[in-house]
């Protein structure tokens, strides 16, 4: 059968120009260029990386142009980005990592960035006896761990839970949220034991492990002097 590629809807302006903001070195690059939506660059360039994007009616009254040719700006812009990452592997280079740390507890939640020597890994324990004093607990478990590339830099986010791993409970609570039984805003109110025993009253507990089979032991006949 031949495949028949689909169609797709064309990407908007705000999509487009959202996307290139996230990494500004690559918009450096195509500005050297001297390309001629060079100015629409030079207009953004200057954004602070938490602002929020200008409409396309302010930035066409800023440049003098007109929709379209704001639109043809965008889109050449865009693909030429898109061309460039496929083509050269220096564009995007994320050499920076720092880690975001998501703790809740039982008396308050707190987030906080280092860098480490060795990532974390979903399902080890965690002890932060440093902030134990604003969250009310010291003992974690990594529950999830996410990454965003942005601009130079790579951001692990590393979301903790309360108290020590256990497998069933963690399979449970991704099946809450995914069967919508234990919505976010319930289970971030609730501390690691909590929710745990939450979870449990939905879904109950382990059933307990079947036991080892035991062959049975072969009597035979006894010989003469004992074997």
């Amino acid at each position: 059968m031949r495949y028949t590629e689909r169609p797709k809807p064309p990407i908007g302006t705000k999509d487009m120009l959202y996307s290139l903001l996230q990494v500004r070195p690559a918009m450096e690059k195509l500005y050297g260029q001297n390309k001629e939506y060079a100015p629409l660059i030079a207009a953004l360039m200057d954004l602070p990386s938490d602002a929020k994007l200008p409409t396309a009616k302010s930035l066409q009254q800023q440049l003098g142009i007109s929709a379209a040719v704001f639109r043809r700006w965008a889109e050449n812009w865009h693909d030429d980005f898109l061309g460039l990452i496929q083509e050269d592997a220096d564009v995007l280079q994320f050499r920076q990592v720092e880690y975001l740390f998501c703790v809740p507890g039982p008396r308050d939640y707190i987030i906080f960035l280092c860098r480490l020597a060795v990532p974390p890994q979903v399902g080890e324990g965690v002890e932060l006896g440093f902030i134990s004093g604003v969250t009310g607990s010291a003992i974690y478990h990594v529950d999830s761990v996410a990454h965003e590339y942005l601009h130079d830099k790579i951001q692990v986010v590393v979301r903790l839970r309360e108290g020590y791993y256990d497998p069933y409970v963690h399979h449970l609570r991704h099946r809450a949220r995914f069967e919508k039984t234990l919505t976010w805003e319930e289970e971030s109110q609730l501390s690691g034991y909590a929710a745990e025993k939450r979870l449990y009253e939905i879904y109950g507990r382990p059933a307990p492990a079947t036991p080892a089979y035991q062959p049975p032991v072969a009597v035979g006949r006894r010989r003469r002097f004992g074997y």
